[in-house]
């Protein structure tokens, strides 16, 4: 009786310790699959601000000629004389350049004696139809050689014109591809000529600032290799579809009477905006990511939460908010690099 008594005692004992173990296991399992408690990270943040800011667009551009227009060749042979320089004003019509015109000159006499000679038979054959000693068909026949010849002498005339390469319009040499010697042909390039009394400056302008510019708005141009010295212009013109990068081409036409401007010069363009409005700016530095992409961290609570906008213009540190804030935000300024969605935040300072 006594063994067994033992017995039930070492029994429960054993069962004890058993159910002991088990649990102190369970509970290190459940310790262990418990979320670690998250970092509280510490941020400043800032107020929106108000002011009122002015607009102002200023862009940098290229210049280019008012007109360009490249002078071909509408001939073949070899250039006897060519009559201009690089950077040499000429006037519409002016010979530039002389290609050999010696057989051209023979083929051009010989269609002329050939017309003459046709203009002479029909005359002939007309004269003795009216004698009814020549047929109709004899007549018809004369008239059409006289056709044929006429078309050859404006031919070989044409030619012979072409042997001396003119200019088309005024402007000024900005490009010269031949020289006294060389063979051309046909659409050989000769010489470009620029029309530089006015100039035009290319600028791309970012998508949300199109609106704000219209065709003839002046504009202010100054140009770095020339110095401080600032000419007024006029837009010209403003492109209709954006390129990929979601700027519109914009065309800024400048006086030139001097020729001081050249083509294919830096400017920089003020265009002068007079609009006013009462912006919402954030610091600059509250700025996450790229200015692509920009989103900003907002302290609500002890939570950060990420938002994100579309800016503006700055100024100095500032920057403006189109979109995507509420006036009563209170945006992270610092710290926010370590910071993720719903992150949990103490705010150390506001600035």
């Amino acid at each position: 009786m006594l063994k067994r008594l033992v017995y039930l005692l070492l029994l429960a004992a054993f069962i004890a310790f058993i159910v002991v173990v088990l649990k102190g296991n369970k509970e290190k399992i459940e310790t262990r699959q418990k979320p670690p408690k998250q970092l509280t990270i510490p941020v400043n943040v800032s107020t929106i601000q108000r002011e009122l800011i002015k607009d102002n667009l200023v862009m940098t551009g290229i210049t280019a000629s008012f007109k360009e227009v490249t002078v071909m060749s509408e001939t073949q042979g070899r250039v006897l004389s060519m009559n201009v320089e690089l950077g040499q004003k000429v006037t519409a019509g002016q010979v530039i350049a002389v290609v050999d015109e010696e057989l051209k000159v023979a083929q051009f006499k010989t269609a002329q004696a050939n017309l003459e000679k046709a203009q002479k038979d029909l005359e002939r054959f007309e004269a003795l139809l009216q004698e009814k000693a020549a047929t109709e068909y004899q007549v018809e026949g004369a008239r059409l050689q006289v056709k044929l010849a006429e078309a050859q002498f404006i031919i070989a005339k044409r030619q012979v014109e072409d042997s001396k390469i003119k200019s088309p319009v005024s402007g000024t040499i900005v490009m010269k591809m031949i020289e006294t010697g060389m063979m051309v042909g046909p659409a050989t390039p000769v010489i470009t000529v620029a029309d530089l009394s006015q100039i035009k400056v290319r600028v791309n302008v970012p998508e949300k600032d199109i609106y704000k510019l219209k065709i003839n708005q002046p504009v202010e141009v100054t140009f770095e290799a020339i110095g401080k010295q600032k000419f007024n212009g006029k837009i010209y013109t403003i492109s209709d579809k954006a390129d990929e990068a979601h700027t519109f081409i914009v065309e800024v036409l400048v006086p030139n009477p001097q020729g001081t401007i050249k083509s294919g010069m830096f400017a920089t363009v003020d265009f002068k905006l007079t609009s006013e409005r009462n912006a919402m700016l954030i610091p600059r530095r509250a700025i996450d990511g790229s200015l692509k992409t920009p989103t900003v961290y907002v302290a609500q609570g002890n939570k950060a939460i990420k938002k994100e906008v579309v800016l503006g213009v700055e100024k100095d540190t500032w920057i403006e908010v189109v979109s995507g804030l509420n006036e009563q935000d209170l945006v992270i300024v610092s710290g926010q690099n370590n910071l993720s969605e719903n992150a949990e935040i103490e705010v150390l300072q506001n600035k």
